[in-house]
């Protein structure tokens, strides 16, 4: 019963200026059969897709200046496709040729899962930060409104001790009789009948 391929495409080369992608046959005692063709997975900071091809090459369409691309091969017979190659990184260039990385290639793939660690960090931290912020401005808001609160119960308290207090009473000075008055009031005591000593001479 035939078996998918074990064995891997090896060398994959980008020949420029067409972007053709190359590799090498499987090892013959790993093929498990006549390898009908080759599955090319292809992926970015965003995006992973596969292509096929018959042949041992494919040229690569539509790649992005300054990205880089980590492409690996795998061979497929009657029965499956068997595993990808290594993964190769490369990274496009305007003005010059595309530059093969493979020394890279590992780094390069644990750097992005790195990133993407880093990324998620990033973002649960800023969502810490803005629930943070939310209870201090709320804490602030309920100290104040505690202030508030205090300070009008306080007012109150002290309006209804000074409604308790009793008005004083204002002192009124009576005023004392005068010579003038003391005299008009002997005038007025004096009986009518009453007899001076000029009265008994002129008799």
């Amino acid at each position: 019963m035939p078996t998918a391929p074990t064995g891997v495409p090896t060398s994959l080369s980008l020949l420029q200026p067409i972007n053709n992608l190359t590799w090498n046959e499987v090892d013959c005692s790993r093929r498990n059969g006549l390898i009908t063709g080759y599955t090319v997975m292809i992926s970015n900071s965003s995006i992973t897709y596969n292509l096929t091809s018959t042949e041992r090459y494919i040229i690569l369409n539509d790649l992005v200046f300054d990205t880089v691309y980590i492409i690996s091969v795998a061979a497929v017979n009657s029965a499956g496709r068997g595993p990808f190659s290594d993964p190769i990184a490369l990274l496009l260039h305007p003005s010059q040729s595309s530059v093969y990385l493979s020394d890279i290639s590992q780094t390069y793939i644990s750097t992005s899962t790195s990133n993407n660690g880093v990324i998620i960090l990033g973002v649960l931290g800023g969502v810490w930060l803005i629930l943070l912020t939310i209870t201090f401005i709320y804490f602030i808001y309920y100290f104040l409104r505690l202030q508030i609160s205090f300070a009008a119960r306080q007012a109150k308290t002290d309006e209804d001790i000074a409604m308790q207090v009793c008005t004083p009473y204002d002192l009124h000075k009576t005023e004392l009789p005068s010579e003038e008055n003391e005299g008009a009031y002997e005038e007025c005591e004096a009986p009518p009948d009453a007899v001076t000593d000029d009265s008994i001479y002129d008799l």
